[in-house]
């Protein structure tokens, strides 16, 4: 027969095929792997680097305001908006390191990272919270979107909840039901009517947010009785 169809042809024409295919899955892992690790360092340097900078600028800012009491109108203002822009683009820093980082996969990490973002302010506004321990979470895992949406998803309903509601307690809880995640979040707050009220960025967020996980939320609030959110995810 014709030497392209003999065994040992096909042998090593099949070998050829599954090396090279072997060759490029190689390569394409130690890229991505290369990738990663960039972005790992990229976030570190920001973090060092730029955070630095914002948290000196806000200590900057009020120890003028401190040593200057003289300091009034305009001027007491301008010092005080350039703390407050330090503070929230810090913030913002360390929210995008910790979203590229790899390493954070569980619930428990959202909780950790949601405590520490918050902590200093509900203290200065003297509002309690209640949430689960984080370290009962440390085993249920969430892929990088979802650990994305969840955090995003929260900080947007806290948020919320510091601008608006001028409430004194804010509850988060977080159920599991076979495949689904429930998350319920709840403030004391002055509440709205869900029904009227003009939604802006922050209750269309949660909301798209929770869609593109392929879950749900469902919003409610009364004037004068605070606002819940109900949250179903499903699991990946």
């Amino acid at each position: 027969p014709p030497f392209w169809k003999t065994w040992w042809f096909v042998i090593i024409v099949s070998c050829v095929v599954l090396l090279t295919v072997y060759g490029a899955l190689r390569y394409r892992f130690w890229q991505l792997l290369e990738i990663e690790r960039l972005r790992t360092r990229i976030a570190a340097e920001l973090h060092d680097n730029i955070g630095t900078g914002l948290t000196e600028i806000s200590i900057l800012s009020e120890l003028g305001v401190q040593q200057n009491k003289e300091l009034q109108g305009k001027a007491l203002e301008i010092f005080t908006k350039i703390g407050e822009n330090a503070r929230y683009l810090g913030q913002n820093i360390s929210d995008v390191v910790w979203l590229v980082s790899p390493q954070y996969t569980t619930v428990g990490d959202v909780l950790l990272q949601l405590k520490k973002s918050y902590d200093e302010i509900m203290f200065h506004k003297n509002i309690s919270t209640i949430c689960p321990p984080a370290h009962l979470w440390n085993d249920v895992q969430l892929s990088l979107e979802h650990r994305r949406h969840i955090y995003l998803l929260m900080k947007e309903a806290i948020n919320n909840s510091l601008k608006h509601s001028f409430c004194k307690k804010i509850e988060l809880q977080f159920f599991l039901h076979n495949d689904i995640m429930e998350v319920i979040y709840m403030d004391d707050g002055v509440g709205f009517d869900y029904s009227t009220v003009e939604k802006g960025n922050g209750l269309r967020n949660i909301e798209v947010r929770s869609k593109l996980m392929g879950g749900s939320a469902v919003i409610s609030s009364k004037p004068g009785n605070g606002v819940k959110i109900v949250i179903h995810i499903p699991r990946v």
